[in-house]
């Protein structure tokens, strides 16, 4: 009879175990279906003429396409950009796999910033670990693109009106730049616009020399990659991104 209440009592420590360990991570968490975050998964046409440039964002993204569409057309370039208010790289997977499928011969992701903030806020679905696992899957989405990422912002001194959330923002972003930087081409947006807080007048959205700085860097990625690939179509001095 002791056995038998000894072996009741394993079996019920483990279902509580098992109870309270919570939920696990999702590497996939699903846009929001509805909702001030909603948005159609399409993505609209390239326009302009040239080598096709694809760009996928957030609000930064969002906020600056207008700028950025017009920058890399009068570079000689046909654009098309999606940017999301809110979304993640893990959120952003339909559009980025639309992208794939349109095979642009470059790719900039322009993604990060809220998986930062959503790591900082202490989001479960949110790591550096599942961070490096989406951008290796939008690596093999792009292998017949130039794919570039953008780096995120490292240089913040409070995140939501509280000091002390800076320094632990600012350390996961530099962990995921190292990724993004370790393993392949980047636009270094973190460089350019340190000690500029005229650009980041939040410390995240772009006002509007900061757009224009962006823009730029955008520009000069996309040249690179067709550079690299032995195109003279786009027109304009030729500058190298970071690698």
């Amino acid at each position: 009879m002791m056995r038998f209440h000894s072996l009741a009592g394993l079996v019920i420590g483990l279902a509580l175990v098992v109870g309270c360990a919570g939920p696990s991570p999702q590497l996939w968490p699903a846009p929001p279906p509805s909702g001030d975050n909603y948005h159609a998964q399409v993505i609209p046409p390239y326009t302009g003429r040239g080598p096709t440039v694809a760009v996928a964002g957030d609000s930064i993204t969002m906020l600056t396409e207008a700028v950025q569409g017009s920058r890399l057309k009068a570079a000689g370039f046909s654009e098309s950009m999606t940017g999301n208010l809110g979304y993640t790289m893990a959120t952003m997977r339909p559009w980025i796999d639309l992208y794939s499928e349109t095979t642009p011969d470059v790719m900039v992701i322009n993604l990060g910033t809220n998986d930062v903030g959503a790591q900082v806020a202490g989001n479960i679905d949110y790591s550096l670990d599942l961070f490096e696992q989406r951008v290796d899957y939008y690596r093999t989405r792009f292998t017949s693109s130039c794919l570039v990422f953008v780096t995120i912002t490292t240089h913040r001194t409070a995140v939501e009106g509280d000091p002390a959330k800076g320094p632990t923002w600012n350390a996961i972003a530099e962990s995921y730049n190292e990724y993004l930087r370790a393993g392949g081409r980047v636009a270094d947006w973190d460089t350019a616009s340190n000690g500029r807080p005229g650009y980041l007048p939040d410390e995240v959205h772009p006002s509007a020399s900061g757009g224009a700085a962006l823009s730029a860097l955008i520009v000069e990625a996309a040249q690179s990659c067709m550079a690299d690939a032995g195109s003279t179509t786009a027109t304009g001095p030729t500058q190298r991104a970071s690698s």
